[in-house]
């Protein structure tokens, strides 16, 4: 889904959002928290954006080039490939990083739309939960698509032509 000039956002092809509200989130200022969270390169947090993906309804993959760069866009935590929560109507909140010393960066959140501070808020906790828990290793099931329900794993469950994949932590 284009969102301005050189924005994408890439969701799963079963979601469908309000695209004309939630390509209107960039027009709004930005909103900025920083969680306190700090990360290092030899961190277990390989998995966040798949944790993210699995524990919420609307994720999605920010996607910034460099016009929208020079624009004044935030750019996101490129660690985590543009990992991009929505609420399915008008606002949106991306993963970011700034420096926390030599060998660190704090994780953040950068919101837009109507809602910005209110779902950059939701945001950091989801990123505070995650931060007690660190999952590190999901596990990953598949099973042909017509499994019935009450014969598949507890977890979230990814509906595919042939097959349903579920997750679980």
């Amino acid at each position: 889904m284009q969102l301005a000039d050189d924005v994408t956002l890439n969701l799963a092809s079963d979601e469908e959002p309000d695209v004309s509200r939630l390509s209107q989130a960039l027009t709004h200022p930005s909103h900025e928290v920083w969680t306190g969270i700090t990360v290092g390169d030899t961190d277990p947090v390989e998995h966040l954006d798949l944790w993210l993906a699995t524990t919420t309804h609307h994720f999605g993959r920010l996607s910034v080039g460099a016009q929208a760069h020079q624009r004044g866009l935030v750019p996101p935590a490129m660690r985590w490939s543009g990992a991009t929560l929505h609420n399915g109507s008008s606002t949106l909140a991306y993963l970011a990083l700034r420096s926390a010393g030599d060998q660190s960066e704090e994780l953040g959140v950068i919101a837009y739309g109507t809602e910005a501070a209110t779902f950059a808020a939701h945001t950091v906790e989801l990123l505070h939960r995650w931060n007690k828990q660190r999952p590190t290793q999901p596990a990953i099931t598949a099973h042909p698509a017509d499994t019935p329900t009450e014969k598949l794993p507890e977890g979230t469950r990814i509906h595919k032509p042939d097959t349903t994949l579920t997750v679980a932590w």
